[in-house]
C-alpha cells in the first residue's frame, strides 16, 4: 500500500478526482479517505499520511554518562605519539544535478520536505490549495475534464497541516516543529552525570591523551580512561534493557 499511496500523492488534484471516481480497489478508496482527511484539516489523517510517508520520527535519547578519569600522581611524563599525515583526502568535486535527477527528486520527495518547502511561502497558499481543491471537485462533479490540472496531492496534505498550524492548532503546530527540527532529545543521567576519578600510583609514565590538571595543590597527569567508562557501562546496561547499544560492541560480553 505504500507503493501505491506514493503514487497517489504524486497525482495531480484533478486526476485524483477522476481516478477517485472509477472503479478502484478497496486500498485505493482507504486511501483516498486518508487524502480527503488530509484536506479537511483532519490532524489524525495529516499524522497518518507523515508516517506512512516518511517513517515514524525518532525520539533522540542521549544518556549523561559520567566519565573516567585516572590521576597518574607518580608520572613524570605522558606517551608521546608520532604525528601522523594529516593531509586528508582531496575534496572530489560534486556535479551538478541533470534535469532528469531533478524531475525524479521531486517525483520521490517526502512530505517532510514538501512541508520544508511550503512554509516558508506565503501564508496564504494553503487556503488558496483548498480552494482550488474545492473548486476542481464541483467541475469534476459537473462532467468537466480536470485531468492535469490542480496541485500535486501530497502538497494539499501539506496545505491542510498549514492551515491547522496557522489557525492556532497545537497539534499542528507541534507536529511542524517535530517535521523540520525533529522531537526534542529526551535526556537520560547515570550518576548524576557526574566524572568519577581514581588514583594511580604504580605507573611513572601517562598515557598519550593525559592533560595536567591540579590535584592536592599539585599539577599531575590525568587521562580519561574509556576502557574503565565502557566496562561500567556494561554492568549497567546488563540490569537494564534496551541499553545496550550504548555499549561498544567488544565490551557486550
Amino acid at each position: 500500500m505504500e507503493e501505491q499511496f506514493r503514487r497517489i500523492i504524486n497525482l495531480h488534484y484533478g486526476d485524483f478526482l477522476i481516478e477517485k471516481a472509477g472503479p478502484v480497489s478497496s486500498d485505493w478508496n482507504l486511501l483516498a479517505s486518508v487524502v480527503d482527511l488530509c484536506n479537511d484539516g483532519d490532524m489524525n489523517g495529516i499524522k497518518l499520511a507523515f508516517d506512512r510517508i516518511d517513517g515514524l520520527l525518532e525520539t533522540p535519547v542521549k544518556f549523561d554518562v559520567p566519565k573516567f578519569y585516572v590521576r597518574y600522581l607518580n608520572a613524570k611524563e605522558r606517551l608521546e605519539l608520532p604525528s601522523g599525515d594529516d593531509s586528508g583526502d582531496p575534496t572530489e568535486e560534486k556535479s551538478l544535478m541533470s534535469e532528469a535527477q531533478a524531475q525524479e527528486e521531486l517525483e520521490t520527495m517526502g512530505l517532510r520536505k514538501v512541508l520544508d518547502t511550503m512554509r516558508k511561502m506565503n501564508a496564504k497558499l494553503p487556503y488558496a490549495i483548498k480552494l482550488q481543491a474545492e473548486e476542481l471537485e464541483k467541475r469534476h462533479h459537473r462532467g468537466e475534464d480536470v485531468s492535469g490540472q490542480g496541485q500535486l496531492v501530497k502538497t494539499v496534505i501539506v496545505a491542510g497541516l498549514l492551515r491547522m498550524a496557522q489557525n492556532s492548532n497545537s497539534r499542528a503546530i507541534s507536529m511542524v516543529f517535530d517535521q523540520i527540527d525533529g522531537k526534542l532529545m529526551h535526556v537520560i543521567k547515570l550518576l548524576n552525570g557526574e566524572d568519577m576519578y581514581v588514583n594511580n600510583v604504580i605507573d611513572d609514565v601517562a598515557p598519550a591523551n593525559a592533560v595536567k590538571m591540579e590535584y592536592d595543590g599539585e599539577q599531575v597527569w590525568v587521562a580519561e580512561n574509556k576502557a574503565m567508562e565502557m566496562m561500567w557501562i556494561a554492568g549497567f546496561a546488563k540490569m537494564n534493557k534496551g541499553m545496550e547499544g550504548l555499549v561498544d560492541e567488544e565490551y557486550r560480553n
